[in-house]
């Protein structure tokens, strides 16, 4: 049976969706058509997904025509749901898989992490600050809310950083604004990571869910996004490979990615909030993050 030997862990809106991309290139590397299996987690956000595999079969089933050195998938929530997917990883791909980590400045990816939803998820009828002060009890009260709406919590990376360093010997870790000034080096990196060869003839030049998409169809978009026992019958009785085709068939990319204003106070409330977690990654990484501290 053929599994990942690699995984991309998060964190969700730093720039996997490109990275992805930009690995599927590499003639030694395989990684499925589906990004975000997030089979590792898959009791944590049963439910509150539009899309995951939550059976082994169908997930060792992508990887199965791989004859790649390099096998791998990307689900950015095996980086917040650490404790669960560490479990799971050795579990079901033992301890020698390499973990690759992608980092944001947290304001920004709590920004865009709610931009995301506001765009795509019709549950979220929040202001920015109203979701943040509400934060700690809405997947409770939701059983169907997107964990991407924990848009502080998400963007807290010490703990989850620690937890990998400890539980795999090969660990690598990509910051975002490094991965957007030089995205070559920054791939490049990961090849060397990866311990496979540096081709000459990739295409760096595709910023992949730069912008987002949207739905063309409204209804489609209520129905794909809120779960019920009518999906969940399509679900069981069609082949992921249909439903990803229908998916695709019914959204477009948005022309202009939707862009919030944001109070200065409230931004520098958030700043001071991941202050100390930022310390903390500073150690846990030993690299110098103080452009963190402050965003403009």
């Amino acid at each position: 049976m053929k599994k990942p030997n690699f995984l991309i862990v998060g964190a969700a809106k730093s720039g996997t969706t490109s990275l992805f991309h930009y690995l599927k290139q590499h003639p030694e590397v395989f990684m499925p058509d589906l990004k975000e299996p997030q089979f590792l987690v898959c009791e944590k956000i049963k439910g509150r997904l539009h899309k995951y595999i939550d059976s082994a079969a169908e997930y060792y089933e992508l990887f199965e025509k791989s004859t790649e050195k390099c096998v791998g998938e990307a689900s950015v929530f095996y980086l917040y749901y650490f404790e669960e997917a560490i479990q799971n990883i050795k579990k079901e791909l033992g301890s020698d898989v390499k973990i690759i980590i992608v980092l944001r400045e947290p304001v920004s990816r709590a920004i865009s992490a709610y931009e995301h939803v506001l765009r795509n998820n019709p549950k979220e009828k929040l202001s920015f600050e109203e979701a943040l002060l509400q934060e700690g009890k809405r997947l409770e009260i939701e059983p169907d809310l997107t964990p991407m709406t924990l848009y502080k919590s998400m963007s807290m990376y010490s703990d989850a950083v620690a937890a990998y360093q400890n539980a795999f010997a090969n660990v690598h870790v990509v910051i975002y604004d490094e991965f957007l000034a030089n995205t070559e080096k920054s791939v490049h990196s990961i090849f060397n990571f990866l311990d496979i060869s540096i081709p000459r003839n990739l295409d760096f030049s595709n910023k992949y869910n730069a912008g987002g998409w949207q739905w063309e169809n409204e209804k489609l978009k209520q129905f794909a996004l809120q779960d019920g026992v009518l999906k969940s019958i399509i679900r069981s009785l069609t082949p992921r490979s249909f439903r990803k085709k229908a998916y695709e068939l019914f959204k477009s990319r948005a022309s202009q990615h939707q862009k919030i204003e944001i109070d200065a106070s409230l931004k520098k409330e958030l700043q001071l909030f991941f202050l100390e977690d930022i310390k903390k990654l500073e150690k846990l990484l030993n690299r110098n993050l103080k452009n963190w501290y402050e965003v403009a």
